[in-house]
């Protein structure tokens, strides 16, 4: 089978674009459904702009809370110290547009969306990468269960022990030692 596009463990953001342009694509999943392990990401001003380019940003805008006022800030404390190193405002004074758009969405409902938005078997699931070579113009991905595709662009997000990053020579992840913590709370009504 060739692909032109074939896009490994991604947010599903990169294969709208691809189908827009009418070039055939595929995102595979080593789970057998969405991984919605983690709860929730950032998302920044940048990352709302990507998603109205593919057309779900306002589903989750819907679906989110933005971060506002004066004494919701970001804070950045040394582990070593305990000291506070920085804090920025959710607010951007001065910035033509008024705030900065920041939400917290939970991971389910970003997949979700994104997978919903998508055409039907877009997604293959239980298709874990063991292995890539190279043919000519076209790149072999073999799978767990023995299938193999050939594609002509491979795009590899698949996390940490990336089987695409391992293929392109880089070094193995190491722990900077940064951590990061992060919360959401729903509250009815006034508290």
């Amino acid at each position: 089978m060739i692909r032109t596009y074939n896009i490994i463990r991604t947010s599903q953001c990169l294969i709208f674009d691809a189908r827009r342009l009418g070039i055939p694509s595929l995102v595979l999943e080593s789970s057998d459904t969405l991984r919605i392990t983690g709860f929730a990401l950032s998302i920044w001003e940048n990352a709302w702009k990507a998603l109205d380019a593919v057309g779900v940003g306002d589903i989750l805008r819907h679906q989110h809370l933005q971060l506002n006022g004066y004494a919701a800030t970001i804070v950045t404390t040394s582990l070593v110290t305990g000291q506070q190193t920085s804090a920025m405002s959710f607010r951007a004074p001065g910035k033509q547009h008024g705030d900065r758009e920041i939400r917290c969405v939970k991971r389910k409902s970003m997949l979700e969306v994104l997978a919903n938005e998508l055409p039907s078997g877009s997604i293959r699931y239980l298709s874990k990468v063991v292995a890539i070579e190279e043919s000519g113009f076209y790149k072999i991905v073999h799978l767990a269960d023995g299938t193999t595709i050939k594609t002509k662009v491979l795009i590899g997000c698949d996390g940490v022990n990336s089987v695409v990053a391992k293929w392109l020579g880089f070094k193995k992840a190491s722990f900077t030692g940064r951590y990061a913590i992060r919360g959401v709370a729903e509250v009815d009504g006034s508290h």
